[in-house]
């Protein structure tokens, strides 16, 4: 059997079946198809969880509606409660909105079937895109296809079958067919040029740090090329400065226009040195794969309760981590001692994994604010994918190899279900189709349905802007009203703000739990209405209107 892939150094027949795999290859792509259709059939029956990103995202888009203006959330002002800010959301691309908002606004579609519909999409095109780039790399397609079968067994994956995670399902999507672009491209012409520039920029509004992904790419590019044209030395050419300054211009282009537009996390706080921050970081190829890091964590919790708390958490992942990279290093040196795998590839692994390890390092020494997850370093991982096969087949049996992969493929199915399950236990399914309230414990948000369907029928279009709703609930109860709406979080304490004056009316939406604990509290946070009557109750919840005096 042939594949032909582009042209270059990968256009050969590079079929390879091994000896009496467990499964063909298309075995395994009517597999990946069936696991594919029927996930996607259960998220259209059990919707996706909404994450606090991806709310802030559906909450600009939102603003972006009302206000006529791009990627801004609409903020009620604490001094002066009948003026808006228009704060810019910078700190996160607008990928994560813009498709689903898309749908919905041309079509009509809820957000969560959009979200739903991008997530599929985005699978699909991603999976593409990585067995493209495994055979441009010249592995089997038997490999590939097994690789494709170990990237849907990580959680890193799977997850967005639970949760909607706008940018993690984009770069996914795009990241692939960005490598493909600029690894096969064979000569560097104006064309390539904006070619590249228009994937960049494509690949920034699918997330953030794929800023930092496709410039690596175009770094493990210059050194291919550099080494390819001067034998085993290694020498730029002048044409080669365009591939280094292009990235360099492109990112200070998206600063100017995008991130220093509006407030961002600050990347340099106190120095600290996190242990998990580091090992995470350090075997990201292996812990990205194969819900590695997710296993890690169960086992050291039940092995820690298990000795009564005796031995911490942290000291057993440590354990953990020290084999993963003792397992890192024996199979990098494999990978790199290997002369079947290409060059170019080796290349590309590399400069990734360095530099993702600088910039995260960095970032977590810095306290960054940016979590622990190795979803961070996905699209590493399942690049390592095939390398890490190849290695292994000279070790171990091939047999044996793709039993490991089909009992995590079938740990994975059930862990999805489990998650699922867990995940949208004692939720419910907001009027967008998603399962709302974003926090990790559903009893953080007392909102139950009851008290926002209640909530709903105080909400009008605004057709004149004359209310404003208040309601004590997590972020994402915003995308499913009209209205101008003020949100006491959770986490937040109510009596951190206090708006002053009196403008339009004012409809409340608080718990009895807190009017118990704080009386007086509308009165503080609302100085200036005279009185506030109750108009409606339920099980949980008291609602209240405020006249004003616009």
């Amino acid at each position: 059997m042939t594949f032909t892939v582009f042209k270059g150094e990968t256009e050969q027949n590079i079929f390879m079946q091994g000896k009496n795999p467990i499964l063909s290859n298309k075995a395994i792509v009517c597999l990946l198809v069936l696991l594919l259709l029927v996930f996607s059939i259960y998220m259209l029956l059990k919707p996706l969880v909404l994450s606090v990103d991806s709310a802030y995202g559906f909450l600009a888009y939102q603003g972006s509606r009302l206000s006529h203006q791009f990627n801004v959330i609409q903020e009620i002002a604490t001094q002066d409660i009948r003026q808006v800010n228009r704060i810019f959301i910078s700190w996160w691309s607008p990928g994560q909105w813009l498709y689903p908002g898309f749908l919905n606004a041309q079509f009509g579609i809820r957000l969560g079937v959009g979200a739903i519909g991008i997530t599929l999409f985005s699978m699909i095109l991603g999976m593409v895109g990585y067995y493209r780039v495994f055979i441009y790399f010249k592995f089997s397609a038997m490999i590939s296809c097994w690789s494709l079968l170990v990237i849907f067994a990580s959680s890193t994956f799977y997850y967005s079958f639970i949760i909607y995670q706008g940018g993690e399902v984009l770069e996914f999507a795009v990241f692939p067919w960005f490598a493909l672009y600029v690894m096969s491209m064979s000569r560097v012409s104006l064309a390539s040029i904006l070619g590249i520039g228009l994937f960049f920029l494509i690949c920034f509004v699918a997330k953030t740090t794929m800023i930092i992904y496709c410039t690596l790419v175009m770094i493990a590019k210059i050194g291919v090329m550099a080494r390819r044209r001067s034998g085993n030395k290694f020498q730029l050419q002048p044409v080669m400065a365009l591939l280094i300054l292009l990235p360099v211009l492109l990112t200070v282009l998206i600063w100017h226009f995008y991130l220093s537009v509006g407030p961002r996390p600050s990347l340099i706080n106190e120095f600290q040195f996190p242990i998990e921050g580091f090992f995470v970081s350090v075997t990201s190829p292996l812990c990205s794969i194969l819900s590695i890091q997710e296993w890690t964590g169960r086992i050291s919790r039940t092995l820690s309760s298990s000795f009564d708390g005796r031995i911490s958490v942290l000291f057993i992942s440590v354990f953990f981590y020290g084999v993963l990279i003792i397992c890192l290093f024996l199979t990098g040196r494999l990978i790199v001692r290997n002369k079947a795998i290409s060059p170019s590839y080796k290349a590309l692994v590399y400069v990734l994994y360095v530099g993702l390890l600088a910039f995260f390092l960095f970032a977590y020494c810095f306290d960054a604010r940016i979590d622990y997850s190795s979803r961070h370093f996905k699209l590493l991982g399942y690049l390592f994918i095939p390398g890490l096969f190849t290695a292994l087949e000279s070790r171990i049996a091939q047999r044996v190899l793709q039993g490991i992969v089909l009992l995590f493929c079938l740990a994975s199915i059930v862990d999805i279900v489990y998650l699922k399950e867990k995940w949208t236990h004692d939720r419910y399914v907001s009027v967008q189709y998603f399962y709302r309230n974003y926090e990790p414990f559903a009893e953080l948000d007392g909102l139950d349905e009851k008290s926002y369907q209640n909530l709903l029928k105080f909400d009008r279009p605004p057709i004149s802007k004359n209310e404003i709703i208040f309601v004590e609930s997590t972020g994402d109860v915003g995308i499913d009203l009209h209205q101008l709406c003020i949100f006491q979080r959770p986490e937040d304490s109510i009596r951190e703000k206090i708006y002053l004056h009196s403008g339009p009316d004012l409809i409340v939406c608080i718990s009895k739990k807190t009017l118990m604990r704080e009386k007086d509290i509308l009165v503080y946070k609302f100085p200036d209405y005279n009185a506030f009557k109750k108009i409606a109750e339920t099980e949980n919840y008291l609602f209240f209107l405020g006249k004003g005096n616009p």
